[in-house]
């Protein structure tokens, strides 16, 4: 059913449902980055489990797919939406970064360089989660009395709102760097 009925053939990025025809059309629903995350998540943590390898497989294939079509090159941020047909939506939607999303996607990314460590590619996506940790310290909370929850691509915020639900990400992404080692250690 997720194969065949939610992801789009093109692209591999996941539908928000199962009633499109054709997923590339102008008044398709625009893809979000969150089902990618969970799914990932899901596959990391099903691995773990078992160690069956088709989740691992699982994982490595929704990572990559996310990389490649929802990570902003120019900000080396994780975008919210895209539209259908999947290109960088217009205006100040196309410009939104949740905090939270940046820091469980950090967490996500550490959490399957800790667990998978053996395969040699992780250690580029270790970087990219460092990298991504340091960008959310400095654009989120530098400089600031508390975090802004969205910021567009001038680092101004779209939602300057800090919300306590989001800390739950923050610990975890700074936690699972540290146990994957990727953090310097202090003298």
């Amino acid at each position: 059913m997720l194969v065949s009925s939610l992801t789009d053939p093109v692209t591999g990025l996941l539908l928000e449902h199962d009633g499109l025809n054709d997923p590339a059309l102008a008044n398709a629903p625009n893809r979000a980055q969150n089902p990618h995350m969970h799914l990932y998540e899901a596959a990391l943590q099903a691995f773990e489990m078992n160690t069956h390898a088709k989740w691992l497989e699982r994982a490595e294939n929704i990572r990559a797919i996310e990389l490649d079509y929802l990570l902003d090159h120019s900000t080396n941020t994780i975008t919210e939406f895209l539209t259908p047909d999947p290109s960088t939506l217009a205006g100040r939607e196309g410009q939104r970064r949740e905090v939270g999303q940046q820091c469980e996607w950090v967490w996500l990314l550490y959490r399957e360089v800790k667990t998978f460590a053996i395969r040699k590619e992780q250690a580029e996506h270790a970087q990219t989660a460092r990298s991504l940790t340091l960008l959310v310290f400095e654009k989120y909370f530098a400089n600031r009395a508390a975090f802004a929850n969205q910021l567009d691509d001038n680092g101004e915020p779209l939602w300057p709102d800090a919300l306590s639900r989001l800390l739950y990400h923050l610990v975890l992404a700074l936690t699972e760097g540290a146990r994957a080692g990727l953090w310097p250690k202090p003298n």
